[in-house]
């Protein structure tokens, strides 16, 4: 964590940064396993099948797989520099978790026409993560390091 935020942003930073590694490992074993899992179903579906073509059940699963896959390494990218950004309690951090977010309902609702039950879990954490960096309390955090409070000490006196 960077030496110079205030001390009232530590506990806080620290939370959220833990929070975005757990977010991290989750997307990188996503990252890993919906491609394998993609690639078991397509397979199946041709050892499985007579008529030579992927079936329409299968079809949609395995793009389904792949488009999450790719979203998950989009997402770990980006939560990589904002949990950067976070750490050092940067003012930026505060656009780059509200734009994530945004992303993580996105790909909800997109999730939501295909397989509801993946959808719900990303939007919980895209809606937690807007509440969360929206309210007047984190926006603080955030403005105080930015523009830190003199203490009247510090202060040059008048001549």
């Amino acid at each position: 964590m960077n030496s110079t935020a205030p001390e009232g942003t530590a506990g806080f930073v620290r939370i959220y940064t833990r929070t975005l590694a757990v977010l991290n490992v989750c997307l990188v074993i996503v990252a890993v396993l919906f491609p394998i899992a993609g690639a078991v179903f397509f397979v199946t579906s041709y050892v499985f099948n007579d008529s030579g073509h992927v079936p329409e059940v299968a079809a949609p699963i395995v793009r389904f797989l792949f488009y999450d896959a790719i979203f998950a390494i989009i997402l770990l990218f980006w939560q990589i520099r904002t949990r950067k950004l976070l750490s050092d309690a940067q003012p930026r951090a505060l656009k780059f978790m509200l734009r994530l977010g945004a992303a993580y309902v996105v790909i909800a609702v997109i999730n939501l026409f295909q397989f509801y039950l993946f959808s719900l879990p990303l939007a919980g954490i895209g809606i937690w993560w807007l509440i969360v960096f929206t309210r007047s309390s984190t926006r603080e955090v955030f403005e105080n390091h930015e523009n830190p409070q003199l203490s009247p000490e510090s202060i040059p006196p008048a001549s």
